[in-house]
């Protein structure tokens, strides 16, 4: 059965995913010594359930990516104010506006890197 290895940050606050449960579940069911025809049975479930776990983190994973898709587009939209700026602006708020709608936007491009790289399977040895 292959291990499930859970994407950081992709869970609860405190940083246990449920994933990491279903992780530990099946190790201790693959470690268990079972006396009965039933142990191969209960592997292929576990593998079953394991993957569709893995499919159901990837879904909320890619949902969360596109919300900071829609953001970025937000942040974009207000950003075409800048084409309304010309060398007289007096104003020192208008700059510090544009400002934080830059630092908005790289905040969300990096946590959609970060959500992207964490679903990204690890690179093959």
């Amino acid at each position: 059965m292959n291990r499930l290895v859970p994407p950081r940050g992709i869970g609860s606050a405190a940083g246990l995913t449920e994933t990491d449960a279903v992780s530990r579940l099946a190790m201790i069911i693959r470690n268990t010594k079972l006396d009965c025809d039933c142990k191969l049975g209960l592997d292929e479930t576990m593998a079953r359930f394991v993957a569709l776990e893995r499919r159901r983190m990837v879904r909320r994973g890619l949902l969360e990516a596109r919300a900071r898709r829609d953001r970025i587009e937000a942040f974009l939209e207000f950003l075409k104010e800048l084409d309304d700026l010309d060398v007289g602006e007096t104003d020192p708020s208008v700059h510090r506006e544009m400002m934080i709608l830059f630092e908005d936007i790289a905040d969300a491009a990096q946590q959609g890197a970060e959500l992207m790289r964490q679903l990204s399977p690890p690179p093959s040895m």
